[in-house]
């Protein structure tokens, strides 16, 4: 969510999109960006250094690294949640219902 408005809009999402390509494919990009009513604003970032397709490749797999620690992280403190979960749990039983029986059933005077 936003903390202030962008073209009179109060909610929205963020998006990080993460290329490489030659100055014809970010100026394509920018200006569908420009044309798309639904894209309110947008920052392009050139990135220090020349780009090569093994740095590409060794950034997005250490992402990926980094997204399986986080899931396995994720699953093992859920899975411990569940197991504290149910060593704590305690079986209720209902209260007994009151029976009622004829004579309380009736009115006084008949």
């Amino acid at each position: 969510m936003k903390r202030y408005e962008i073209k009179k809009q109060k909610d929205g999402f963020y998006f990080f999109i993460d290329y490489a390509g030659e100055g014809s494919i970010v100026a394509e990009m920018e200006r569908n960006f420009k044309i798309d009513d639904r894209v309110l604003k947008f920052m392009t970032v050139a990135k220090e250094g020349a780009v090569t397709r093994e740095g590409m490749e060794a950034e997005v797999a250490a992402a990926e690294v980094k997204r399986t620690q986080i899931r396995i992280e994720t699953d093992n403190s859920a899975a411990n949640k569940d197991e504290k979960t149910a060593g704590e749990a305690r079986i209720v039983k209902p209260a007994p219902r009151k029976t009622i029986t004829r004579e309380e059933n009736t009115t006084k005077g008949e």
